[in-house]
């Protein structure tokens, strides 16, 4: 079962803003007012700037404009120049900002001015033709990405608006010094940047990066989550893993956005020890005592497990290459043992590779054979 760790703080987080696209104007002067601007406003009435005043007055223009006035020949024109904002060379538009996660984006606000610039020999004015100021566009949006075609009226844009969490996987609490392992039967930890809404936390997972991402079970809506790795999966599955393919989460809160991946490699926990049964010496100042370790499941076929004893004057014994217990799951310490304090730990192996023995009940202590 997936467990969501409470009282975590919640921080005033930020969503990221993204404003992409193509806007052109090619056929105004910049004599006259055409122009843009966008913002992006929040259902409490405020509202943050995209895209600060751009001109549009993408007029064509000549290299040298006294040519006109050259009667010595037929007049030749020099090649036209196409400034930013022409249809044969539009602005490429890219802007970026945030705001905090309390604010709820509602519409962005598209303010547009189209003004045609008319002349005669003598006179020149501005108007006509469709010519208006300060036309507003207002455009429904949500979190992820927007299409937005065509919000700058009376002149051409194509956008892309992309709003989604600066969130990311953190580094855990529980045995940060190992890495990202993922135990068969302990205890693993993934956590996120807290503070925003419980539909951003959409935990996936991909085995080896060859099959499809899959939601882990339980965890949606939480910036912190504890589980173990037949959690995700049968144990026929999982055992199959060790040694062979890695796993990867992700945060998914949009189709377009995802978080960096984070690799996680699986291993077998190693048999736990549920307890261990003294053998006393049998008389006084005789080193004939003993011990029986009870585990909580038998050994795996090409499972292994080194045993190692420690005891308050620092000497040692070990106990290596079980590869079989008894039908309860138990199995005695071979060497006679004096009546002294001990600490016991293991190691294991499966299929040759390293198990893990890191979790609260691959270690005893203290032992005391009496």
């Amino acid at each position: 079962m997936v467990m969501v760790v409470l009282g975590q703080s919640v921080l005033a987080q930020q969503y990221k803003v993204v404003l992409e696209g193509t806007l052109w104007r090619g056929d105004n002067d910049s004599h006259c007012n055409s122009n843009i601007d966008i913002h992006l406003g929040f259902t409490d009435n405020s509202s943050i700037n995209l895209l600060p005043w751009h001109s549009l007055n993408g007029f064509n223009v000549r290299s040298n404009w006294f040519d006109w006035f050259d009667w010595s020949s037929p007049r030749k024109k020099k090649p036209i120049e196409y400034l930013p904002g022409s249809p044969q060379n539009p602005w490429k538009i890219l802007e970026t900002t945030s705001f905090p996660v309390s604010q709820i984006p509602k519409h962005v606000n598209t303010r547009t001015s189209k003004n045609w610039h008319r002349s005669d020999f003598w006179v020149s004015w501005c108007g006509g033709g469709g010519s208006f100021d300060d036309r507003r566009n207002y455009t429904p949006i949500s979190y992820c990405l927007n299409k937005l075609p065509n919000i700058a009226e009376g002149h051409g844009s194509n956008f892309t608006l992309t709003i989604y969490p600066d969130v990311s996987i953190l580094p855990p609490d529980i045995n940060p010094k190992l890495g990202r392992i993922l135990p068969s039967d302990d205890p693993f930890e993934l956590k996120a940047t807290p503070g925003f809404p419980a539909d951003v936390y959409k935990w996936e997972y991909n085995v080896g990066l060859d099959g499809p991402w899959l939601p882990v079970p339980n965890a949606e809506g939480k910036d912190h989550i504890v589980f173990k790795g037949y959690d995700l999966m049968s144990k026929e599955k999982f055992n199959a893993l060790h040694g062979k393919k890695n796993i990867f989460f992700r945060i998914a809160p949009c189709p377009t956005f995802q978080t960096e991946l984070v690799t996680v490699t699986p291993k077998l926990s190693a048999p736990k020890i549920v307890s261990i049964t003294p053998i006393p010496n049998l008389c006084h100042n005789t080193t004939d005592g003993s011990m029986r370790i009870h585990f909580d499941r038998a050994l795996y076929p090409n499972e292994s497990l080194h045993l190692s004893l420690a005891d308050n004057i620092k000497s040692a014994d070990s106990f290596p290459n079980i590869t079989e217990l008894s039908h309860d799951n138990t199995i005695q310490w071979p060497s006679n043992l004096a009546p002294l304090e001990y600490n016991l730990n293991m190691i294991g192996k499966y299929n040759g590779v390293p198990t893990y023995t890191d979790g609260q009940q691959h270690a005893f202590i203290p032992t005391i054979i009496s």
